[in-house]
C-alpha cells in the first residue's frame, strides 16, 4: 500500500516538474493585447542599465526610451522606462541600445529605484518590435491578422511587414486618426 502511495505522488511530482518545464507562451491577437495594453508607442532605445539582482545570476535591465509617436497612453511623456530583462523562462523581453521599436506596454506595479512609471512588454516580451528600414519585424508571440499576415515578406532575418501597413492597422484598431 505504501509503494503504490510513493508511485503515485512520484508521478504527480514528475508531471508537475514536466509541465513547469515545458511552460510556454501562449500566442495571442495582436488586436486583443492591444486592448489590454496601456501604452502603445513608437521610438528608440537611449540607454539599458544594467542592476544586480540578488535573486537572480543575471543582471536586471531597464531601457530607457524616447518616444516619437504615441498610439496609446499618457501622451504628455517624452520618455518612459521599461524592463528589458525576462521574468520567466519564455519571456523575450530585451533592449539594444539605439534601436528604434514598436512597443506595447503594460504598466507595472513594481517600483525600481527612481524608475516611475515603470512598464513591461506586453506578451512575455512579444509587444517589442523592431523597426527595421521601413518595416517593422513581426515575431511569433502574437497572432496577427489575415490583411498583416497575408502581405508580410519572410527572409533570413525573420518575417516583415510594411512600417504604413502596420501603423494603419494599430491606428484603426485604437480607433486614431489616421
Amino acid at each position: 500500500m505504501r509503494n503504490r502511495k510513493r508511485i503515485r505522488y512520484s508521478i504527480l511530482v514528475m508531471s508537475m516538474l514536466l509541465t513547469y518545464g515545458f511552460a510556454k507562451v501562449v500566442e495571442q491577437p495582436l488586436d486583443t493585447v492591444l486592448k489590454e495594453s496601456d501604452v502603445v508607442v513608437t521610438g528608440k532605445v537611449t540607454k539599458v542599465m544594467e542592476f544586480p539582482d540578488a535573486s537572480n545570476q543575471e543582471a536586471i535591465k531597464i531601457a530607457e526610451f524616447e518616444i516619437d509617436t504615441f498610439l496609446k497612453g499618457k501622451m504628455s511623456l517624452k520618455r518612459l522606462y521599461f524592463w528589458a530583462s525576462p521574468t520567466w523562462s519564455c519571456d523575450i523581453s530585451d533592449a539594444k541600445d539605439g534601436e528604434r521599436l514598436l512597443l506595447i506596454l503594460k504598466k507595472s506595479d513594481k517600483r525600481y529605484l527612481e524608475f516611475s512609471p515603470l512598464y513591461y512588454i506586453a506578451q512575455a516580451g512579444g509587444g517589442r518590435m523592431q523597426i527595421e528600414q521601413h518595416a517593422i519585424k513581426l515575431n511569433s508571440y502574437l497572432e496577427y491578422p489575415q490583411n498583416i499576415e497575408s502581405i508580410s515578406t519572410r527572409n533570413d532575418a525573420g518575417r516583415y511587414v510594411d512600417y504604413e501597413v502596420m501603423m494603419t492597422h494599430l491606428k484603426q484598431q485604437l480607433s486614431l486618426p489616421k
